[in-house]
């Protein structure tokens, strides 16, 4: 526990940064069952096609995040500043929220054919 304690932003922008892959991989595939029930695979743009597949596998994003921040915060050789750890953070969490947020609106308002 000292080291959750210790490493308060880690273990928030984890728990947030997982969120958002699960939740996201969750709401693009269940949208896609909803607005496209018989189309191929083939016909389905390449990112909705691997949020869709391997969504989940965005995983280890943020445990590979925590554990080079915490290593960098504890190395006594690099000049390396906790706000970094934020800074850093917020990017992920942004990035992984604009492709969920993209391949959602792609599953939601389907191309017409």
């Amino acid at each position: 526990m000292q080291l959750i304690e210790e490493h308060k932003t880690q273990t928030y922008l984890v728990v947030l940064q997982s969120l958002a892959i699960i939740a996201g991989t969750l709401m693009v595939t269940g949208l896609m069952k909803v607005n496209m029930p018989g189309v191929e695979v083939d016909d389905l743009p390449w990112l909705l096609c691997v949020v869709r597949s391997y969504g989940i596998c965005l995983l280890p994003i943020p445990a590979i995040w925590s554990y080079v921040t915490v290593r960098l915060e504890r190395s006594d050789h690099l000049n390396y500043r906790p706000v970094w750890t934020l800074v850093s953070g917020l990017v992920i969490l942004t990035a992984l929220a604009l492709l969920f947020f993209v391949c959602f609106f792609a599953a939601a308002f389907p191309p017409l054919r």
